[in-house]
């Protein structure tokens, strides 16, 4: 699978009830190589996390075809911290389980500012 980024490429601290999550959101544009197979990706998370809500909405990369794609993630733990740009990979799981890792990028804060230390 080949993930080309495109910016923005963001990333912030959500909640759900008292619990906090790493919400992460891009836009990529994906392709894969096999001739006959499309994959549907069923899952995204930074590496070392998991996924704390399933994605709202699965998507299909056709053999031969490009797609334009918001890549968007709520996990656990946070990975990164609060204030400060998260430089790692992300991976993409799709319909037979298989992992795809992606080449390390850097998502910026977009959580406002931090209180003090």
């Amino acid at each position: 699978m080949y993930v080309h980024f495109t910016n923005p490429m963001l990333w912030c601290i959500a909640k759900n009830g008292e619990q906090e999550m790493m919400q992460m959101v891009c836009w990529a544009d994906i392709n894969h190589d096999h001739p006959h197979h499309a994959l549907i990706i069923t899952d995204i998370y930074p590496q070392g996390s998991r996924s704390a809500k399933s994605r709202a909405s699965n998507f299909v990369v056709l053999p031969g075809q490009m797609v334009h794609e918001q890549l968007a993630s709520f996990s656990v733990p946070i990975k990164a911290e609060k204030g400060k740009p998260w430089i790692g990979r992300l991976i993409l799981v799709d319909q037979f389980k298989k992992q795809y890792k992606t080449e390390k990028v850097t998502f910026q804060w977009a959580g406002g500012a931090t209180a003090p230390h």
